[in-house]
C-alpha cells in the first residue's frame, strides 16, 4: 500500500474528515463524524484505508459526514436467561419493581 500516495488523496479535498494525518509518528484524528472510541493511531493499514474509504465516502460520493459513525459499539443476542432471570426475580422481590 503506499500511503504517501493516499496521504496526498487525503490531503486534496477541502472537506477534512481526518484533520491531523500524520504517517511518520503513526498519528491520526477524524473530524465531523461520530466515533465511538477515541482513534489516535494508525497500527496498521486498516487505519489508512478507513481515512480514504471515509473521505471518499464524504467528498466523492457526497455522504454527510455527520451521519457517519465508526467503531460504535452494539450489543447483540440475547443475555444470559439464567443468570438475568434470578437477578429480575430477586429485584422484583426485593425492591418491588
Amino acid at each position: 500500500m503506499d500511503r504517501k500516495l493516499i496521504e496526498k488523496y487525503i490531503n486534496s479535498f477541502d472537506k477534512k474528515i481526518v484533520s491531523v494525518l500524520d504517517l511518520d509518528k503513526c498519528k491520526i484524528e477524524y473530524s465531523g463524524i461520530k466515533t465511538g472510541r477515541d482513534i489516535r493511531d494508525i497500527p496498521g493499514d486498516e487505519e489508512v484505508s478507513r481515512a480514504f474509504l471515509l473521505t471518499r465516502l464524504v467528498n466523492e460520493l457526497g455522504y454527510p459526514a455527520d451521519r457517519i459513525e465508526i467503531e460504535t459499539e452494539y450489543t447483540a443476542g440475547r443475555p444470559h436467561t439464567r443468570t438475568t432471570t434470578y437477578y429480575q426475580r430477586f429485584c422484583t422481590v426485593l425492591c418491588g419493581k
